[in-house]
């Protein structure tokens, strides 16, 4: 499982910092423009390299980034057809209802709006091309025009973090790693790490890191394997974070005690404890109904406690297996007034982040189901999975 320690980071030279993220997201643009006209992966790092001035890892950093850019534009078209096809046909049946002159005019305009955008969608899929991206956001660039934005604050969003994809090295006759060429941390002590900062050709500066998380043994010993591990530096609110990205290999097997069944709602979740035999173990609805309502810094907290307390209930019962369904949702926002502000403050992925966290921490395995299997079926399926 992958996971991503977050930490803040101070750096004295941070005027040498901020050149290093500006060079970096232009060298990003540049491979994205490119990859547009057709050029290679090879071709774009070589031009990266001679344009910018990067070195190997920090232009194929660029080259990847600009790759998922695309790519996920690629994923999220046929996901805004099905989007957009669904709420034209909502809003179609919501014009039959309508009887004003003046509001059938208004739906009208608006599934005009609807299928021009599909069309749009549709032809960019046919032609294998992607709809034009702002870096450094739209909303943004909008404030730019109407001057509710700096040229100077816009750049700064555009130019205000730096990636480093790590890897082996090259060093004589063998090949060896030491996690991250261009950004390595480098274990002080207890929590304390530095980390060294590839500015130019062997040029460094150094930033001090504190790092306050669960992950920390981890992340220890997968520096001391010498593995390989990514770093994304952000600037953000006049201040450093950085980002480490490492894989943590743990696997955990039940432990055939049962298995409880999570369902994650907008309001809560709810469990349900299940023995191999079959037998009913216990249910408890865990009610969070300020999750609907709450803001966005509050209800990543509620959504951290409300996980906090199930997986620990769970494990009160001497369990270390959670199943639930592996759940895709649609965006139906706007097509629904009422649904709309609880569709938009459910994060179900972070719901589901959360869940696969902790249960990493409390040692408990979790298994995905297909919502659309029988009831039945599905638990045949779970207790074959907990017997095995």
């Amino acid at each position: 499982m992958q996971v991503t320690v977050r930490a803040g980071l101070e750096v004295e030279d941070w005027k040498r910092l901020d050149n290093l993220m500006r060079v970096y997201q232009s060298a990003l643009r540049f491979a994205y423009n490119r990859l547009l006209e057709g050029k290679t992966d090879n071709e774009i790092v070589k031009l990266i390299r001679s344009v910018f001035g990067l070195n190997s890892r920090y232009a194929y950093s660029a080259l990847v980034e600009a790759k998922e850019v695309i790519s996920s534009q690629k994923r999220l078209l046929k996901v805004y057809v099905r989007e957009l096809d669904e709420k034209i046909k909502r809003a179609r049946r919501k014009l039959g209802r309508i009887k004003g002159p003046l509001k059938r005019k208004g739906v009208k305009a608006r599934i005009a709006k609807l299928e021009r955008k599909r069309q749009k969608y549709e032809r960019h899929i046919a032609e294998g091309t992607v709809p034009k991206i702002i870096f450094g956001g739209r909303e943004n660039f909008e404030k730019l025009k109407k001057g509710k934005l700096t040229k100077e604050e816009w750049k700064e969003q555009r130019s205000n973090q730096v990636y480093c994809i790590g890897g082996r090295v090259v060093s004589g006759s063998r090949r060896v790693t030491n996690g991250n060429h261009n950004l390595q941390f480098i274990h002080i002590e207890g929590n304390k790490f530095m980390l060294r900062i590839n500015v130019g050709y062997k040029q460094f500066i150094t930033g001090m890191v504190t790092v306050k998380s669960s992950y920390l043994p981890y992340l220890l010993r997968h520096l001391e394997d010498k593995k390989a591990y990514s770093v994304r530096i952000i600037r953000r609110n006049g201040g450093y974070e950085a980002h480490i990205t490492f894989d943590i290999e743990k696997e955990i097997k039940p432990n055939g005690c049962g298995v409880a069944g999570l369902d994650i709602n907008p309001t809560g979740i709810a469990a349900t404890i299940v023995y191999p035999d079959g037998n009913f173990g216990g249910s408890r609805w865990f009610k969070r109904p300020e999750l609907v309502h709450a803001s966005s810094n509050k209800r990543d907290w509620l959504v951290g406690n409300l996980v906090r307390d199930v997986v620990l209930w769970v494990k009160s019962f001497g369990i270390n297996t959670i199943v639930m369904e592996n759940l895709k949702f649609a965006n139906d926002l706007d097509t629904n007034r009422r649904f709309n502000r609880i569709a938009s403050n459910f994060v179900r992925a972070k719901m589901k982040r959360n869940i696969l966290t902790r249960c990493l921490r409390e040692d408990i395995a979790v298994i995905f189901v297909s919502p659309r299997i029988h009831f039945r079926h599905r638990a045949a399926e779970v207790r074959r999975n907990v017997r095995t």
